[in-house]
């Protein structure tokens, strides 16, 4: 693995705006871009190798944990009782699960992942790893993708369309005044893409268009058409605690009249929790790191995670053996701290991440996101950083495969 220079493609802007990258930029006057082409990360043939046999080995422990989780081993998982109902006899059933994200960091010298969460709900960064990356890589003889996403999300939505009574699949996004920079509405149509090549039959909504009729006893859309299959890019937690309109109810009452997905039992692995259940399952596993609920307990280097947070809001970091503090767990303008009010915690060994130093002398942090189709390994997504927390200001760089022998012809 190495993080190596490239010059940018003319015209990069414009190609990646087209392939619905719309948010490489907060706004017009923002000069700090979220996609980075100018250095690629770059990996052999064994090492993607390596990394899918972890992943797809840390999947089924993922599981495992998961259900440990919904059986309530665990305590209150941070949503509603009747929440963990629905989740359980989601997993019971054996629910399909599309797709999901291991945020992990690699030591290639070790040639081993250390898992630092896992997305197995909404997971995005969708455009830049099935478009974008793949069309930086299509005219550089030499590399190829990690991964194979976008026809893997094909294959499995064509599973799961064998498997349905109805060919006909709504995915759901936020309102168009929650997602100014249309992150969410381009995942969606890159997944909804997928879907009508598998062969659905698909129609994208807003959030705001999914309602219960009570007379007709039926899910339905802003068209009055019947809702049978369900993608929603929104958080299972979000879903089963919004009291304010109601969803909590009928989702107890009626959610089970839809296929969802992602299916409701990825609330007992979309949450930290899930990393001490990990450890408990599987304690000293090399893909682990030693994790609590509640308290850091012996470890004197530690990181503290809500149970629900994106984009590394809600995070501490103490690690004095390694000089290292960090902290994005602060109260807003008003004094409110949500992830205070939310209560729970899990605590997460320290561990140092794998830095590489750029040019610019500039110390660069990749996150590596291992992509998941189902069971199976589908390919990277990295963002690196020059602060200890991945967050909201972290840069996407390509990943690739390169050929044996591929630097010395450069």
């Amino acid at each position: 693995m190495l993080r190596h220079r490239f010059e940018p493609r003319p015209g990069w802007q414009t190609t990646i705006a087209e392939e619905g990258l719309t948010y490489d930029l907060d706004s017009p006057a923002d000069t700090e871009h979220y996609w980075n082409e100018t250095h690629a990360y770059l990996f052999t043939e064994k090492q993607i190798a390596s990394i899918a046999k972890q992943c797809e080995e840390l999947y089924w422990m993922c599981l495992e944990a998961s259900s440990r989780i919904l059986d309530r081993r665990y305590g209150d998982p941070g949503v509603p009782e009747e929440a963990i109902d629905f989740a359980k006899a989601s997993y019971d059933a054996g629910d399909i699960h599309l797709y999901s994200r291991f945020d992990v960091i690699y030591n290639p010298e070790e040639d081993q992942i250390k898992l630092l969460e896992y997305n197995s709900d909404t997971p995005t960064a969708v455009v830049e790893s099935a478009v974008c990356q793949q069309s930086w890589i299509a005219d550089k003889p030499g590399l190829r993708d990690t991964g194979q996403l976008g026809s893997m999300l094909v294959d499995k939505f064509r599973q799961i369309l064998d498997q349905s009574d109805s060919p006909q699949l709504h995915l759901a996004h936020v309102d168009d005044e929650l997602d100014e920079l249309a992150e969410d509405r381009m995942n969606v149509a890159v997944l909804a893409h997928a879907a009508r090549l598998a062969g659905w039959h698909v129609k994208v909504i807003p959030l705001s268009e999914i309602f219960w009729d009570e007379d007709k006893g039926l899910w339905l859309d802003g068209s009055d058409d019947q809702i049978t299959n369900l993608y929603k890019l929104y958080p299972w937690e979000d879903l089963v605690t919004d009291n304010d309109s109601g969803y909590d109810r009928l989702l107890f009452d009626h959610g089970r009249d839809i296929q969802w997905i992602n299916p409701a039992w990825t609330m007992g692995s979309s949450t930290k929790l899930l990393l001490p259940a990990l450890w408990d399952a599987f304690p000293s596993h090399p893909s682990l790191l030693p994790a609590r609920v509640d308290d850091p307990g012996e470890m004197t280097d530690w990181v503290k995670k809500p149970f629900f947070g994106r984009e590394g809001d809600g995070i501490t970091v103490n690690a004095p053996t390694f000089g290292v503090t960090a902290d994005t767990n602060r109260p807003d303008d008003s004094g409110f701290n949500v992830f205070e009010d939310l209560g729970r915690y899990a605590f997460q060994q320290y561990c140092p991440p794998f830095a590489f130093e750029g040019e610019d002398h500039r110390i660069n942090l990749p996150v590596i996101g291992c992509w998941m189709v189902g069971s199976a390994f589908a390919g990277l997504a990295i963002r690196e950083s020059s602060r200890i927390i991945t967050d909201d200001q972290a840069r996407f760089v390509p990943a690739a495969i390169m050929e044996e022998g591929y630097l010395d012809r450069l």
